[in-house]
């Protein structure tokens, strides 16, 4: 008998309409589809806003998730590096950032 894993990825979500894409960060089963079902929402993604385009809205499920060996996507690697980068300058949420610097140095 075969038992088969399944791994976690934190993964944008595509949502809106069209012409006018809001991504949400979700976690999901790495099998599953790029909008299909999943296990918690924790972020959202605007890309045509100027500012403010990414924000964490569960933070505390993305660090439950993240230290249970959830797997993000590049994309979100560099979402979350943005997002904390500036407020590691202002020491507001260090143990995220030096999780994200084992996984990207850049």
């Amino acid at each position: 008998m075969v038992v088969k894993t399944m791994v976690v990825r934190l993964r944008l979500m595509r949502r809106g309409r069209c012409n006018v894409p809001i991504y949400w960060l979700v976690a999901a089963h790495s099998e599953t589809k790029r909008d299909g079902k999943f296990l918690a929402k924790v972020g959202i993604y605007m890309p045509l806003l100027s500012e403010n385009k990414f924000s964490v809205t569960d933070e505390e499920k993305l660090l439950f998730y993240m230290k249970n060996g959830a797997e993000p996507t590049d994309r979100v690697v560099r979402l979350l590096n943005n997002i904390y980068k500036e407020q590691v300058e202002h020491e507001i949420h260090i143990p995220l950032k030096r999780y994200l610097g084992c996984i990207y140095k850049g």
